[in-house]
């Protein structure tokens, strides 16, 4: 069992994370691109803008809050494991760790990384690099290394997860980025198998992608609650924006799988891409890596934008 992070400044109905003001946040900015950051905040970005066209477009989308809380920021890291664990348990055999829940959720949700403060370790005017050590107050010790850089109109994220034990560690790792949701907005991303959501928001099993959650083909978001796991995902996804007039191209590297969260009531929706499906939180198939100790893992992804 391990102790939730000490988080300040928590209100009842979420506990979930942080607040602190805009002032925190710093800039990552070429003559394309604005990202802001918040480094102590769980390693959030809190915006990210296309500066084409002599105006700031949204490309990722954060909150409107005056304060700043994880949960409402544009992008945030999971690790050492993406969304939900099931039965509040990671890992198997000799390696099996129970969690308890870090937010109001029974579960335990999206690791500890998004709850706990990073260092700035190195900062450019388009580019920084982020670390976070923890400890064996939680169930296991692990290290983190995060690098975010914008060049011309991309840009790249890499988290990369390296075990500081002497024994397996069962990881994972997963970003969870929100998008505008417009009237028009269009995605694509083919995968083969669709975990569909169940009780608790986990899957009931897996199944071949069926036609209304098919989105091998550019098409709108469903006028429905959506928040399923995809697998068999090769890493390619593409967002079309035509009131924003951009088109966004998704690439990710180690991440085989692809959770798409869309209310139709937020202006928002998320295409998470993760090491492993949700709610399969042991090694094999589609679930979370038995990582050696010593050893490390990482996820890439790189979002470039092209004027419609």
């Amino acid at each position: 069992m391990w102790p939730r992070p000490t988080l300040r400044g928590l209100q009842d109905d979420t506990k979930t994370g942080e607040t602190m003001t805009r002032s925190s946040v710093i800039t990552l900015e070429n003559e394309a691109l604005s990202l802001g950051l918040a480094a102590k905040l769980g390693a959030s970005v809190t915006s990210l803008e296309f500066l084409g066209r002599g105006e700031r477009r949204p490309v990722l989308l954060g909150g409107e809050r005056p304060d700043l809380r994880v949960e409402d920021s544009a992008l945030f890291p999971m690790a050492p494991f993406a969304n939900r664990a099931r039965d509040n348990v990671i890992g198997s055999g000799n390696h099996r760790y129970r969690l308890q829940p870090n937010t109001s959720d029974p579960l335990a949700l999206h690791g500890v990384a998004w709850q706990l403060p990073w260092d700035m370790v190195e900062l450019t005017s388009t580019s920084c690099l982020l670390e976070l050590e923890v400890t064996d107050e939680f169930v296991f010790g692990f290290k983190l290394a995060y690098r975010i850089a914008i060049s011309g109109s991309s840009v790249e994220f890499e988290l990369k997860l390296a075990n500081s034990n002497d024994h397996s560690i069962p990881a994972g790792l997963g970003l969870h980025p929100y998008f505008p949701r417009r009237s028009d907005t269009t995605i694509r991303f083919p995968a083969q198998t669709l975990w569909p959501e169940g009780p608790g928001h986990l899957p009931t099993g897996r199944i071949p992608v069926p036609a209304e959650f098919d989105f091998s083909s550019q098409r709108p978001l469903p006028n429905r609650w959506i928040n399923h796991c995809y697998s068999g995902w090769q890493g390619h996804a593409q967002i079309i924006q035509p009131s924003l007039g951009y088109s966004l191209e998704m690439v990710a590297l180690n991440a085989h799988c692809l959770m798409l969260y869309s209310d139709p009531e937020k202006n928002r929706f998320a295409l998470e891409p993760q090491s492993h499906a949700t709610g399969e939180n042991g090694p094999g198939g589609s679930g979370m890596m038995d990582l050696p100790g010593g050893d490390s893992s990482s996820l890439h992804l790189k979002l470039e934008l092209s004027e419609l």
